[in-house]
């Protein structure tokens, strides 16, 4: 009965206090509202000092007792548990009061907010960094502040909590194995916090990933990578000489890794080895016995690399076997001679007489290779045969003096000279080689040393004959909208077929009579042809400029009637377009005579065209005059 009676008294009690503070809000005595909320702030009721002070904002902005409500209000927020927005009001109140009694007290309080905000080292540690930042800054504003060495404890606990979720994370690579990545931050951990009491674990932690990184690794790098181990092992033992938790385990890392270095020191190059990589594993085995000079395998790694330097030189005159061309001969055999003097001083004086065979015969085989190779390009017809002939000739008295074997330099020279032979022949050809290949310009300029003497030979007349056709076909390719660039070419041939027709064989001086008849056709129809493409591309300024200067020149009809046909057809295009007006009806009867009175000098077909159009332009001069009568 008695606990009943106590808690209707309470319910009673509440009732009439959420009536009195109703009456508050609603109530319009703001000094009255100022006490209550800072009765209600000390007595920790802050929701409701919270909406109180809210509301006393408004009302005091801009008058001396704001400072004193937004201190107010800047707590509240923090009292309720809201970090971030008081900490936000804290910042406001020290900017906006910075030589209030209370600034070096919100600042404080900006920045212990945001340590409050600060997670559990699992999580996300943003709020962390945010709250050193802030720390940092209240230190370097107020270093006299009597917080200055709660700040620094703060500061210092946040660390840890960084330290421990960068050393989670670098742990988490190494159990993931990704052990780049977790060496990556271990180090980083090391330079960001060079005092951790992680260090010791760190740095073995930092052992064992290289090492499993090591053994790993591809041939290339599994060498320096052990290596980097064993100093890293050398460099623990040093700084950690009185701690026995990891040493044991460090050391049994280090003799492993020296005895996975030397395995590698030896297989490694020797795998090159087998798989023909003989300058590779040179290197290998000249390390090898750079790191272990008194091993065991030190003489067999002599042994190899002398091995490998004979092979290098095997493999540069087989390769003057297989390669196919001119060029490549030539180069495989001056890699051989580069090869065969640097080396052969540091091979074994068993393939003595194997070096000698190749020194022998491998001059012998270049120069065999390579005359068969040219055989090959003038039988091909091949434009380049004359520079490849030229390489091979100077190549031949590079070479020829290696060959020891008498019989094997008669049958050479004989051949060299057959390839002499050809060359003449192939000086006199190639003009119609490089015709043929549409190579106008190395055409005319290999054909112009065999021009028609006084003798009609038919050999220079063919030549004469070839020069001026690719001399057409090169005036043929010329746009047509640069006559002048054509007209060119045409005196030149003419000019040409004046000297030398005379000298040519009959057979010839027929064809080089049908060419020059083509040419003078083709003149006769440039005019024609010019105007088109002038009005094809739209240059209509230009159709009308051009026809009144060439038109007294045409001496053929159908020429010239297509000339004017696409004058007239310039007009016809300007009098289609625009609007009903006099401007456009002048256009139009301007057009109109013009067309007339060219059209008189036309013929054949053309003029049949030219007639529709003057009929066309009639009928819009008489729709615009209706047009412009309404």
């Amino acid at each position: 009965m008695l606990v009943r009676f106590i808690f209707l008294l309470l319910a009673a009690c509440s009732l009439v206090s959420c009536r009195e503070y109703k009456k508050l809000l609603k109530s319009a005595d703001l000094d009255k509202k100022y006490s209550e909320a800072v009765r209600f702030y000390e007595k920790g009721d802050c929701v409701r000092s919270l909406q109180l002070f809210d509301e006393l904002l408004t009302v005091y902005k801009g008058t001396p007792k704001y400072e004193s409500i937004y201190f107010y209000y800047a707590y509240s927020h923090y009292c309720v548990g809201d970090h971030l927005l008081a900490a936000y009001h804290f910042r406001i109140f020290t900017k906006s009061y910075p030589t209030s009694k209370h600034a070096e007290e919100c600042a404080f309080m900006a920045a212990l907010c945001y340590y409050q905000e600060s997670p559990r080292y699992t999580l996300d540690q943003t709020e962390t960094r945010n709250a050193i930042r802030e720390l940092q800054t209240f230190i370097n504003r107020y270093p006299n502040s009597t917080r200055m060495d709660t700040c620094n404890l703060l500061i210092d606990k946040l660390r840890v909590k960084l330290e421990k979720k960068d050393m989670e994370i670098a742990l988490q690579y190494y159990h993931m194995e990704d052990y780049k990545a977790a060496m990556t931050s271990f180090n980083n951990l090391l330079r960001e916090y060079p005092d951790t009491r992680y260090r010791e674990l760190v740095n073995y932690y930092i052992i064992k990933a290289g090492y499993e990184q090591a053994i790993r690794s591809v041939d290339e790098k599994k060498i320096v990578r052990l290596t980097e181990v064993v100093d890293q092992v050398n460099k623990f033992q040093v700084a950690f000489r009185d701690s026995g938790e990891y040493r044991t385990e460090v050391n049994l890392i280090g003799i492993g890794a020296k005895n996975l270095k030397e395995k590698a020191a030896w297989e490694i190059p020797f795998l090159n080895f087998e798989n023909r990589k003989y300058a590779k594993a040179i290197e290998g085995f000249k390390e090898f016995l750079t790191l272990y000079p008194e091993s065991p395998k030190a003489d067999k790694a002599k042994e190899y690399i002398s091995d490998s330097y004979f092979l290098l030189v095997q493999l540069s005159y087989q390769n003057i076997e297989k390669s196919y061309g001119v060029n490549p001969v030539i180069n495989a055999y001056r890699e051989y001679q580069k090869n065969a003097g640097k080396y052969t001083p540091l091979i074994n004086e068993r393939y003595s007489s194997s070096l000698a065979a190749f020194k022998q015969d491998a001059a012998w085989l270049a120069i065999d290779r390579v005359i068969s190779q040219l055989e090959d390009v003038f039988r091909m017809k091949d434009v380049n045969s004359l520079t490849l002939c030229r390489i091979t000739e100077d190549f031949f008295k590079e070479a020829e003096g290696a060959v020891a074997d008498p019989g094997r330099k008669a049958e050479l020279n004989a051949r060299m000279e057959k390839i002499r032979t050809a060359k003449a022949g192939v000086e006199k050809e190639i003009g119609f080689w490089f015709y043929d290949s549409r190579n106008y310009q190395a055409c005319r300029g290999n054909l112009q040393k065999f021009f028609p003497s006084t003798e009609k030979n038919d050999h220079q007349s063919k030549s004469f004959y070839y020069f001026m056709l690719s001399l057409w076909n090169t005036a043929d390719e010329i746009s047509l909208v640069r006559p002048d660039f054509r007209k060119v070419y045409y005196d030149s041939l003419y000019r040409l077929d004046k000297m030398f027709s005379p000298r040519l064989s009959p057979k010839y001086a027929r064809k080089m009579k049908a060419l020059m008849e083509e040419v003078r056709e083709d003149e006769l129809r440039l005019p024609g042809e010019y105007i088109y493409q002038l009005y094809k591309i739209g240059q209509y300024d230009k159709v009308v400029e051009q026809t009144d200067l060439l038109k007294s020149t045409v001496t053929r009809k159908e020429v010239l009637s297509r000339m004017l046909y696409y004058r007239i057809r310039v007009d016809y295009t300007r009098a289609r377009f625009g609007f009903a007006s006099d401007k456009t009806l002048k256009i139009v009867q301007d057009g109109l005579a013009g067309s007339r009175q060219l059209h008189a000098s036309m013929h054949g077909k053309y003029r049949w065209k030219a007639g529709r159009l003057i009929r066309l332009m009639k009928k819009r001069e008489r729709t615009v005059r209706k047009s412009l009568v309404k």
